[in-house]
């Protein structure tokens, strides 16, 4: 089991938008609402990491409100 932490800056005010968007997609397992240099941080997991990676860069940065994005690979999942 692939997993991947997704480290998201949103655009002012956009912290709920995003947050609620990330909710319903497929791959994610949690989302929240943070404090800090980041505003939100969603956990993805999937069966590989080509189908998390692939969907990260086809679907989630492309999501209005998204600023900035980070991604962290999971070493021990």
């Amino acid at each position: 089991m692939a997993r991947v932490y997704l480290l998201v800056k949103t655009e002012s005010g956009m912290e709920n938008k995003v947050f609620e968007a990330l909710k319903t997609l497929p791959y994610v397992k949690t989302v929240d609402i943070v404090t800090g240099p980041v505003d939100v941080v969603a956990v993805f997991e999937a069966d590989s990491l080509n189908k998390i990676e692939d969907f990260i860069l086809e679907k989630v940065r492309k999501l209005e409100g998204i600023r900035e994005t980070t991604t962290l690979i999971s070493l021990t999942s």
